[in-house]
Formats: C-alpha cells, sequence, structure tokens
C-alpha cells in the first residue's frame, strides 16, 4: 500500500489542491493524505485524509501527523508538485531498508560530512520511519528538517539513494518568503550542528 502525503499552507487550487488532483489522474485508488499546515482560508475536506492545524507549525510536525495514516509505503511531497504518471507499482517494489528521493546532496557540518535528500519529493517504508524515528520537531518553520533526516539515515547504517518517479517540482517555495526566513535557518542550522557534535563526542567517549 502506497500513501502520498502533501502537506501546504494556503493557494489550495493552485498549489495543495492541483498536487492531489494530479495523483488522482494517474492513481485514482491510492491513498492520499493532506495536511492543512495553518491555511486561510483552511482547506476542506474531501476524498483524502485530512490533517489541520488552526496555526502554522514546523514541517517536522506536520509530517509526524500525517505518518499516523501511513501504513507501509510513503511519498512525502511538497505542495508544489504535480504527477505526471503511475508510480505505485514502481514505489511497491522498493526495498524497505532505503531512504529514496530526487536528489543527494552532500553536507559538512561539525567537522562531519554526509548527505541528505532534496526534499521536495521523499519516498520511504513505515519500517524504516519507525527505525530511524520521527522528524525532529525543534526544528522551526524553516528547513534544515531533511539534512537532520538525512545525517541520521546515515548514522544508523541505512541506505539512500536518488530515483526517478513521475513527479514534477514547480519551485513554488513559500518559506523563503516567510519573516524571518535567514535567521531561523541559521538558528536551526545551530541545532542540527550540537546534534552532531553530541553524537561525535557519545562515540568518542
Amino acid at each position: 500500500m502506497v500513501t502520498v502525503v502533501v502537506t501546504g499552507i494556503n493557494g489550495w487550487r493552485s498549489r495543495a489542491g492541483a498536487c492531489v488532483e494530479s495523483v488522482r489522474k494517474y492513481e485514482p485508488e491510492v491513498d492520499i493524505v493532506v495536511v492543512d499546515n495553518g491555511s486561510k482560508p483552511p482547506f476542506s475536506a474531501g476524498d483524502y485524509h485530512l490533517v489541520r492545524f488552526c496555526k502554522t507549525v514546523c514541517y517536522a510536525r506536520a509530517m509526524n501527523n500525517a505518518m499516523m495514516h501511513v501504513k507501509d509505503w510513503c511519498i512525502q511531497l511538497n505542495d508544489d508538485v504535480v504527477c505526471a504518471g503511475e508510480f505505485v507499482e514502481a514505489v511497491e517494489a522498493l526495498d524497505k531498508n532505503t531512504y529514496y528521493g530526487p536528489q543527494l546532496r552532500e553536507k559538512f557540518l561539525a567537522s562531519t560530512s554526509f548527505y541528505y535528500m532534496n526534499a521536495w519529493m521523499q519516498v520511504y517504508h513505515r519500517d524504516l520511519y519507525d527505525a530511524i524515528g520521527p522528524y525532529d520537531e525543534l526544528y522551526e518553520l524553516a528547513g534544515v528538517e531533511d539534512m537532520d533526516y538525512g545525517w541520521r539515515v546515515e548514522r544508523d547504517g541505512y541506505a539512500m539513494q536518488e530515483i526517478k518517479l513521475p513527479f514534477q517540482h514547480r519551485r513554488k517555495a513559500t518559506r523563503i518568503k516567510m519573516p524571518n526566513y535567514k535567521s531561523t535557518m541559521n538558528k536551526n542550522r545551530e541545532r542540527l550542528i550540537e546534534k552532531i557534535h553530541a553524537w561525535n563526542n557519545s562515540r568518542s567517549g
């Protein structure tokens, strides 16, 4: 079973709604979870599980709450993504112990080199999510939770792999327009550095 998770803030018709409609066009029976992350006006109920927050929360919390509805395979999508073809059969054939996405990126923080996934699309099995643990909700709304997750996947010995699925990223990100975006990103990055330092020190001690 595959579940598609779409997290959105505002702009239902042009963003999250367009994503859901495109998924239904090619996979009409697939399970969909829509996370309304404090939209004004709020998203309406539809042929999907609706997780609604009255106020905008960090993406980590939004995704963790969506995972309550996921039993097997999960495809996490940004709301500026559209589907262009069938995908369920390909996803169900994947390795349950591998974390997939569209592009691997390398990062060097706290004297540590690691990879993480460009997270406009993330694909993983419920078993992997349970093994790695939930997204870290202490990261504020802006980012770095994807770097954190990639570091933890690699740290715990699981594989990461780029994958091509019929999804197109339209690159209409809203987070860079949020107030204090740069300062929040820097704060989140410092939190990850502290985590990596703590992990490295625990191993050397």
